[in-house]
């Protein structure tokens, strides 16, 4: 199964704001605890609100969110401050596949697009995880935290993680071409955007 890695590392560049944190047995089925969902850090608020919550009151928030940049699920994020002072996101719906008791120890990733979009990750990999880490300068116990923002990555800083994001993942001395030519577009349009010229773009991603 091809690397995720390239595109998290992107999301997480990219977006206005990131969270990351381990995925525990209270946040999957193992423990058969009757809540359900993720428990989300009151730290990372401003995820999700304009102002911090204030004690005493629930507040929720329904979210779209893509995940492993294939589906989405319309979720709820609920602020619990009547009595837990918590955050938990639920509503996944059926069969949703990254709440089974093997999911204990994955990182989530979770990334604000723009207003109530979101773009999540679950990385499982060991060496996906600390590459991660070592891509946003940050380390295992700084998780179940807002990801900070270390500094202002420029495009050409980006095109180049992207690129060995997509080396290191690789399980072959040389992949198809079509499989570089696939990253190269992908990593460039991850670092530049896109073009109003045609004729430019597809000289652009032939550089790259």
């Amino acid at each position: 199964m091809e690397s995720l890695l390239p595109q998290v590392i992107q999301s997480v560049q990219q977006s206005e704001i990131s969270y990351c944190k381990f995925l525990s047995a209270n946040d999957t089925k193992l423990t058969k605890a009757h809540q359900s969902g993720y428990l989300i850090s009151k730290s990372a608020w401003s995820m999700f609100l304009k102002n911090k919550p204030e004690r005493g009151r629930n507040i929720k928030i329904n979210l779209t969110i893509k995940w492993q940049d294939d589906f989405e699920t319309q979720s709820i994020l609920t602020y619990y401050g009547a009595a837990k002072n918590e955050f938990r996101l639920t509503n996944f719906g059926k069969n949703f596949p990254y709440r089974e008791d093997e999911n204990v120890g994955d990182l989530l990733v979770l990334s604000r697009v723009k207003d109530d979009y979101y773009e999540a990750f679950i990385l499982s990999h060991d060496e996906e995880i600390e590459e991660f880490f070592a891509s946003l300068n940050i380390s295992a116990v700084e998780t179940n935290a807002i990801i900070p923002k270390q500094f202002q990555v420029s495009a050409e800083d980006k095109l180049y993680q992207c690129f060995i994001a997509f080396l290191k993942s690789l399980k072959t001395d040389f992949p198809p071409t079509v499989d570089l030519a696939l990253n190269a577009r992908n990593c460039y349009k991850g670092a530049f955007g896109t073009s109003s010229n045609p004729d430019k773009e597809i000289l652009n991603w032939l550089e790259a």
